[in-house]
């Protein structure tokens, strides 16, 4: 029996998800390529990616993550059972009775965590090595529980607390260094050649100075690793593996500066030499980093605002400096879109 063509599958699967109040699009062209399905929900961009062949199901999801063009993908294996002798209507009436078996593919893998909710609520089938048998109705409830989970307040207050914790571990550490002062002072001449105006006297403001450059930083390596996949560049953790995690940093900044070149990465590129060792809290920064990276789409929902205002904001209002991180909202902008 010869099958409906994929491309067909994957335009009525798209008119039924319009109908049921999923609006997508079916073959969608962009510059990276042609998408099966796409669909715009509460800020994200969802790829559904169909084939009668289960590895291209999947290939072709993670080539959109690699790609960039889409915050989650999910990959859906068709069963074989749709003729190419059926009408259209026909086939959308099988395409509403079958079982179609799903993964999801996202930058970090939380698929489990995603079926784990929705089994809460509703019962599908088994998995099979973490593919899933759903109904039409159950893809729909997966696409809306997907963008749930992804910008839950929940992963933003978690990010927040782990970029907190990890400015106050540096504000601490460098705060009681016996180089204190000088490494403020240093931090400070930078931050002034980037602002081109004075931010207060650095004795008085060294607290909100060492805060203000760890974010810088940790902007800085979320955004490498946001476009790492998309210039074929190693992972944080694969180069601190290398080299160390200041040195795994300082590579990083240089392959910013080879693609976007800002005047603000330069000012991370001095930032970093000026950085005593801190190998340990440096791998942490890493971690966050790559953490945060990994959830591109719950950037998109204000992440980076939160964290300004609550994070460095607190340490602007605590210590006098409400101009000091004006730039790196900028570098904000940079990093978050």
């Amino acid at each position: 029996m010869k099958q409906a063509f994929e491309s067909k599958l994957n335009i009525l699967l798209s008119e039924l998800l319009n109908q049921m109040g999923v609006v997508s699009h079916s073959e969608h062209l962009t510059k990276e390529g042609r998408s099966d399905v796409i669909i715009y929900h509460q800020g994200l961009a969802i790829v559904l990616e169909g084939s009668y062949q289960k590895q291209d199901a999947e290939n072709d999801a993670k080539k959109r993550i690699e790609q960039l063009s889409a915050d989650v993908a999910i990959a859906i294996y068709y069963p074989k059972t749709f003729s190419q002798q059926l009408t259209e209507n026909e086939i959308k009436e099988q395409l509403q009775k079958s079982l179609l078996q799903v993964r999801v593919i996202v930058p970090e893998d939380i698929s489990g965590t995603l079926f784990t909710l929705l089994y809460q609520k509703k019962v599908i089938g088994k998995p099979i090595e973490d593919w899933y048998e759903v109904n039409l109705n159950l893809l729909a409830t997966l696409i809306q529980e997907i963008a749930q989970f992804i910008i839950s307040e929940e992963i933003v207050t978690e990010a927040e607390e782990n970029v907190n914790d990890i400015i106050q571990g540096f504000v601490d550490s460098l705060s009681g260094h016996k180089q204190s002062e000088v490494i403020a002072n240093n931090l400070y001449g930078i931050l002034y050649k980037l602002y081109g105006f004075s931010i207060g006297e650095p004795g008085e403001i060294r607290e909100a100075i060492f805060a203000q450059a760890t974010l810088a930083i940790l902007l800085s390596s979320i955004y490498y690793e946001s476009i790492r996949y998309a210039h074929k560049l190693d992972s944080l953790k694969y180069l601190a593996k290398a080299s160390g995690p200041q040195q795994a940093l300082e590579k990083a900044t240089q392959n910013i500066l080879d693609i976007n070149y800002e005047p603000i990465f330069r000012a991370i590129e001095e930032m970093l030499k000026t950085f005593p060792p801190m190998p340990t809290l440096f791998n942490k920064l890493i971690n966050v980093a790559s953490e945060i990276a990994s959830k591109r789409a719950l950037l998109r929902r204000d992440l980076a605002g939160k964290v300004y205002h609550k994070v460095v904001g607190d340490w602007a209002v605590k210590k006098g400096g409400n101009v000091l991180y004006t730039n790196t909202i900028c570098l904000s902008s940079i990093v978050f879109g």
